[in-house]
């Protein structure tokens, strides 16, 4: 009898740790998680496929950075974005063209969009008629990185009169504007800070749009920004470091984050009693650039 109960209660517990496993779905290995096409299992054999990499940013956001095989002809699909959380399995990342939706369930992740009339969107992010939406499985080894698109990250923008696109690769960071009567040749930048996201806005509504492309430097992010002038040519946009602001600086240990919100934009980062603290700056003409100057501070 003994020996039933600890066989039945062994095989409980079995179960159960299977199932856990199974709903476990966002568990990120060193704040990455990866996805394949079944594809890339006959890789070997020419295949084409396609990878999709989770970097866990905070609690509620993750980078989304897919790439394709890239060895034997030019890549498939390029996409990198943000992703926020919706629920315990469903991120949304938020484009001009579409809300695309990651689901990840049972180790597999599905990319669709938010509404179904949008499911052509996902052309747009590949060549080829291919599509971004697919079924991909959860990878726990190391990608084969010789067939692999190693640029770090790359965006478009297209405005009604202005296009940027931006580029990352092998810590060079290159900002190219078109439509533009000057400034044709791109703005280079040597880092090794990461970018992991960019967005344009117009916070001052000069009819000028912007640039803001946000870089990871350990535990700080960095802001490197452009301001359209008069649709003629570009120039940096100057943004002061924390330090020489007593009152914003104070407290402040790193995991900072920014965003563009309400024709501003908005710098957050965690304080060590657990609270917030949020610092919006506003576009202003200096006198030699265009500079972010701090406009309000706040702890919630």
């Amino acid at each position: 009898m003994k020996l039933k109960n600890i066989l039945l209660i062994f095989t409980f517990l079995f179960l159960l740790t299977s199932c856990s496993s199974k709903n476990k779905s966002l568990e990120y290995s060193n704040n990455s998680l990866v996805f394949v096409t079944k594809s890339y299992m006959k890789k070997q054999e020419g295949y084409d496929w396609t990878s999709v990499k989770f970097e866990k940013l905070d609690k509620n956001q993750t980078r989304v950075i897919i790439r394709s095989r890239v060895d034997k002809k030019r890549p498939t699909c390029t996409f990198d974005g943000i992703a926020y959380k919706k629920s315990k399995n469903k991120y949304i990342s938020y484009t001009a063209n579409a809300n695309i939706v990651f689901i990840i369930k049972n180790n597999k992740l599905n990319i669709t969009t938010e509404k179904n009339s949008n499911e052509n969107s996902l052309y747009f992010y590949c060549s080829g008629g291919a599509t971004l939406k697919a079924e991909y499985i959860k990878y726990n080894k190391k990608l084969d990185l010789t067939q692999l698109d190693n640029t770090q990250y790359q965006k478009s923008f297209f405005g009604k009169k202005v296009n940027f696109f931006v580029t990352q690769k092998d810590n060079i960071l290159k900002i190219q504007a078109t439509g533009l009567k000057y400034s044709k040749e791109p703005f280079i930048h040597k880092t090794k800070a990461k970018v992991f996201h960019s967005e344009i806005a117009d916070i001052n509504e000069d009819g000028n749009i912007e640039i803001y492309i946000y870089l990871k430097d350990k535990k700080q992010t960095k802001v490197i920004a452009y301001s359209v002038n008069n649709h003629l040519s570009a120039t940096p946009i100057y943004i002061s470091d924390l330090k020489y602001n007593k009152e914003a600086f104070k407290g402040y240990t790193g995991l900072d984050n920014f965003k563009i919100s309400n024709n501003k934009l908005v710098r957050t980062f965690p304080l060590e009693n657990g609270k917030t603290k949020r610092i919006e700056y506003k576009l202003i003409a200096g006198e030699a650039t265009w500079q972010l100057k701090i406009d309000k501070i706040e702890i919630y």
